[in-house]
């Protein structure tokens, strides 16, 4: 895993001083790393269902039986007697040796967290050891603002969720009065895991409730994807499933719901102490094997997309297994396009990811991945049937994972991406890798004045690799005052798509990738599909 982040990752091992931090470190620490945990816009929403969600409490319940069986002695493992054989175990030894859900959830009674409660937010300090850490990378944004989630925010989500649902668990217990004392630290780490600030849970419904589609709630750690935002924080809410349901706009966003819904159910049914002891795991006993990215300007658009890339030769999205939930053709193109957004703040993030992939695209398809599979294959034949595509192994200017996975993939959904990824390096850059910027580009036309904006590349352009080494390509990093011109015109391809002149934007999205994507934009718009 390590090797990944070496010498030849574009965008990172360029700059003198830059190094990857590993290290093992709680949900808990990860939690309270930063107030704010942000989950890029190119990341896809949560969608775990119902058969990794039990599995992550039988993981979680495992640590707090565990951990109580053997009076949480430090480097003690799940599944093994040291922290050595938990992580060689495969996952289906794992499989084949775990009791259900039922059978751990009965023998929590007889556990007990006392002298095993340590709820340390030290990266390096952990009371016990999860099996099993899984690879979570992040990156501290640049004014140490925010920890923005490269990889992870399947387990955070589902943690917040789970915590949430313990927390309400317990308030609403019918023996919760006379074991405040006991929960009260339970129920302060859960607080403060889900919050920055102290917050009212009475005002929090209120507070959500003034939110509109895309907000963010300044109190909350996690910032979730786009299209949750609003289910998600209604769902942080005491008793927060009725709140959601009525505010969900989102079909898509169901899984956040259904999530909080099973884990609500579930827990219902414990004891306090159970509740207890599960917070507890929950929270210290399940841990990551963390990957921090360091290095000044680090360029996260090449380092994400040379992740994806590197990720398709293996089957695998960023090189690190997907828990159970396969990636579609519309989460891989989605990355690629909205990757482009992640060094900008918030607010421009947010606004590009609307206009550009959200209202005209995941609004629309929702989870109906094959409807999107027949946009882009009709896309993309409607350019192959007028250009012709060289072998990607003969061409330079295609990256050398690219070729290898147009070569030997099956997968039907990396194949057609990989078919998007030919294409696009084959015909949308120049022979030098960069966008060709001209006087003849109506994709920064002024409509004021008419006159055309000329963008020299060394003033918003970032190291980009030479082609044909492997590395991705992104767009230029544009000032902010022409990020929100370019954002003005797709606000206009979107008024009126039939009165765009379609042989400009065909030019223009053969200059950069934000060209490109304008233009798959206004042709999924003017085919209605």
């Amino acid at each position: 895993m390590i090797s990944q982040f070496g010498t030849s990752c574009p965008g990172f091992s360029d700059y003198k001083g830059a190094r990857s931090d590993m290290y093992r470190q709680t949900l808990f620490s990860v939690f309270h790393s930063h107030d704010r945990l942000e989950i890029p816009v190119m990341q896809r929403r949560f969608c775990w269902g119902d058969e990794q969600l039990d599995r992550w409490v039988v993981d979680s319940m495992r640590v707090a039986l565990m951990s109580a069986k053997k009076n949480g002695r430090s480097g003690d493992s799940v599944g093994g007697d040291s922290e050595s054989d938990s992580d060689s175990d495969s996952d289906d030894e794992d499989k084949s040796n775990e009791p259900d859900l039922e059978t751990i959830k009965n023998q929590l009674d007889s556990a007990s967290s006392q002298g095993a409660i340590v709820y340390a937010a030290n990266p390096k300090h952990y009371p016990f050891a999860a099996r099993n850490a899984k690879l979570a990378r992040f990156r501290v944004r640049d004014d140490n603002s925010s920890l923005l989630i490269v990889d992870g925010q399947q387990r955070l989500v589902v943690t917040t969720m789970l915590i949430a649902s313990i927390r309400d668990a317990i308030l609403n217990h019918r023996d919760w009065e006379m074991n405040q004392e006991l929960c009260k630290e339970h129920l302060d780490a859960i607080h403060s895991a889900l919050f920055s600030t102290p917050i009212d849970l009475l005002s929090l419904p209120q507070i959500v409730a003034s939110l509109k589609e895309g907000d963010i709630l300044k109190e909350a750690r996690l910032i979730p994807s786009y299209p949750d935002r609003l289910v998600f924080y209604n769902l942080l809410c005491r008793d927060g499933i009725p709140l959601a349901k009525n505010a969900s706009r989102d079909h898509a966003s169901f899984r956040t719901f259904a999530a909080r819904s099973q884990f609500a159910a579930f827990t219902a049914n414990l004891t306090i102490p159970q509740l207890c002891n599960l917070a507890h795991s929950s929270l210290c006993g399940v841990s990551v094997m963390s990957n921090y990215l360091i290095a000044p300007n680090l360029n996260l658009c090449q380092v994400f997309q040379w992740f994806q890339e590197l990720g398709i030769k293996g089957s695998g999205l960023l090189g690190n297994k997907s828990p159970g939930v396969g990636f579609h053709t519309l989460d891989f193109v989605r990355n690629f396009f909205m990757s482009v957004c992640m060094d900008y703040e918030l607010e421009i993030q947010n606004r590009l990811y609307h206009l550009l992939w959200y209202q005209p695209i995941e609004r629309i398809v929702g989870l109906d991945w094959e409807r999107f599979d027949s946009l882009l294959d009709r896309y993309m034949t409607s350019f192959e049937s007028t250009t012709r595509i060289k072998d990607p192994k003969e061409d330079p200017l295609v990256p050398e994972d690219v070729a290898t996975a147009a070569e030997f993939m099956n997968d039907p959904n990396v194949e057609m991406y990989t078919r998007f990824l030919v294409y696009f390096y084959q015909h949308c850059l120049n022979p030098t890798g960069l966008p060709k910027i001209t006087e003849s580009s109506d994709i920064y036309d002024d409509d004021d004045d008419d006159e055309v904006v000329v963008i020299e590349d060394d003033d918003y352009l970032r190291d980009l690799q030479s082609p044909g080494n492997g590395t991705s390509r992104p767009a230029f990093v544009l000032s902010n005052p022409e990020i929100f011109k370019l954002l003005n015109q797709f606000e206009n391809d979107a008024k009126d798509p039939s009165a765009v002149d379609p042989d400009a934007l065909l030019e223009a999205s053969k200059l950069s990738l934000l060209g490109f994507i304008r233009h798959f934009v206004w042709y999924a718009q003017i085919t209605k599909w």
